[in-house]
This record gives C-alpha cells, sequence and structure tokens, in this order.
C-alpha cells in the first residue's frame, strides 16, 4: 500500500504531516533528503523505517517495499497534486510493475505554494494560471502571461531565465517573490526581477531566496479587438490598410513574449500593432 502525503508550505518540516498521518500504521516513511533534520527525526516512531533519499534512490525504493507488500508513506514538499513527484512516481511504478494500480494510492493534500501565496495576497485564483520552471529551460509561451497573474515555480536558475523573457516588456509587469515560505525569514513583496539579476550573483540567490515562486501581474489586456473575418468581406469598396493589418495579425494566433519577424516590415505598423495587442517581440527587417 502506498501512501503520498503533502508536508505543506514549511522549511522542509514533517510536522504538519504527523499531525494527519498515524506514521504507527506504516512499514517505513521515504522522502527527500533535505528533510533529514534531528526536529524531524524526533517527530518520527522510534520502530518506524525512515528514509532520506534523493528522488533517483526514491523511485527504486518505493518500487522494492512496494514488491514486498510494505505500507509506504511518501511525503512531498507542498501539496502531492501540485507540481509535485507524485505523477511521475506513479508512472514509474505503473511502468515498472504491471499490477501496480495508481488508482489504489492514497493522496492527502496539503496546501500548496501557490494556494498559499494566493492567500497571502488576496487574489482569485481563477485569475492565475501556474507554471513551473523548476528544471526547465524554458517558458510555455502558449500559457504565459495569459491570465492576469501567472504564478511560477522556480529554482535558483529561473530569475535570469525570465528576466531574459520579459526584459522587452519588462514596465508592463509587477513581480512578486514568495521566498522561503512558511519559514521565520518568509518574504512575499514586490520585487525588482531586473534590477536583481544584474546584481545579485547566483550563489547570493541561493543563499537569500531559494526556495522562492514568482507571481508576475499583467498591467496590460490583451483581449482581442478585431472583427471576424465575414465582416470585413461584407464592407463596400476595397479594405483599409488597418483592416488588413488587423486580419494578418488576427490570423498569426500571437501569444504574449512570442518573437515575430517582420519582414519588409515597412513603417513597421504590423509589429506595433502587434504589440498593442499581444506585447509580443519583434525583429523588423526592410531593404535599404
Amino acid at each position: 500500500m502506498l501512501t503520498i502525503a503533502g508536508s505543506g508550505i514549511n522549511l522542509y518540516s514533517l510536522a504538519e504531516v504527523i499531525e494527519k498521518v498515524q506514521c504507527s500504521e506504516f512499514d517505513c516513511l521515504v522522502t527527500d533528503i533535505n528533510f533529514d533534520t534531528p526536529e524531524n527525526r524526533k517527530l518520527l516512531p522510534a520502530n518506524l523505517e525512515v528514509n532520506f533519499l534523493p528522488f533517483k534512490e526514491i523511485r527504486l525504493f518505493i518500487k522494492e517495499k512496494y514488491l514486498q507488500n510494505k505500507k509506504i508513506l511518501y511525503v512531498v514538499t507542498g501539496s502531492p497534486i501540485f507540481y509535485s513527484a507524485t505523477k511521475e512516481i506513479l508512472r514509474y511504478l505503473e511502468n515498472e510493475i504491471p499490477e501496480f494500480d495508481s488508482n489504489r494510492v492514497n493522496v492527502l493534500p496539503a496546501e500548496s505554494s501557490k494556494d498559499y501565496i494566493l492567500r497571502k495576497l488576496n487574489i482569485p485564483e481563477s485569475e492565475v494560471t501556474a507554471l513551473s520552471l523548476h528544471g526547465r529551460d524554458f517558458l510555455d509561451l502558449t500559457k504565459f502571461l495569459t491570465t492576469k497573474y501567472t504564478f511560477l515555480l522556480c529554482d535558483e536558475h529561473s530569475l535570469q531565465k525570465i528576466a531574459d523573457d520579459t526584459r522587452f516588456i519588462q514596465d508592463d509587469l509587477i513581480f512578486y517573490i514568495g521566498s522561503k515560505l512558511g519559514s521565520d525569514d518568509e518574504r512575499i513583496t514586490k520585487f525588482d526581477l531586473h534590477k536583481a539579476t544584474k546584481e545579485m550573483s547566483l550563489e547570493e540567490i541561493k543563499q537569500a531566496l531559494v526556495p522562492y515562486v514568482l507571481l508576475i501581474e499583467r498591467k496590460y489586456d490583451i483581449s482581442q479587438t478585431f472583427s471576424n473575418n465575414e465582416d470585413f468581406e461584407t464592407n463596400a469598396g476595397m479594405l483599409t490598410k488597418t483592416d488588413k493589418r488587423a486580419i494578418t495579425i488576427q490570423s498569426l494566433e500571437l501569444q504574449p513574449n512570442l518573437l515575430m519577424w517582420d519582414i519588409g516590415a515597412g513603417s513597421g505598423s504590423v509589429s506595433i500593432d502587434a504589440y498593442k495587442i499581444f506585447k509580443i517581440r519583434s525583429l523588423l527587417f526592410e531593404k535599404n
């Protein structure tokens, strides 16, 4: 039997898990090596097999114990249903153990970092899109900045990636940082991201901010103001340049922060209109 529980929002503490789970009912507990602290060890029953392991070893450990019919408690940071290792663990077990049924896994949710920071800032969840840059090289631009707020799970390299991707529209954005959430050093505040990336080294970011999340508020509206193509077809006379630009931009299916190459840009009016509506980046080419 496998139970996956979230630790909630704290700095690698098992206290919340201990409050809602009877650890004595399990044969073993496994969790990330960052949870290996004297405080956590004091919370656990002496007769419980406890393992603090790197993620790659956790998968193998759970597989072995599952095949031995052991009752396993796996603790993840935050919530097990929000960008946690849960999905990858279940996929791994399904591939490795033919009889494994993920529907029989007991998942105990907890507050996620997104839930926590939205509660602190009084922001409705309906206005937020959540993405993860943790361990990733690129943003999903089909979702980035598509709602008023974009929540980002981050690692120590994420600040520079976000700074690079928003350098042309930084004045149209408000950045909030949630650093060391749930700890005595918690910090939730507006944040000058571009200034920080210029002034802080990677090591300074690790020491001062990690672990952290970002919330980006979009100050502009990307709702399309185009008419349907049929409206243009019924207009009397020839299409105006403004109409043609609108049809062209509409057909491109642009998203915020995408890079558009404007070949034969002329006065740049297409790029200007595209930026006004979608906040894209443009490279303009025109022969002298």
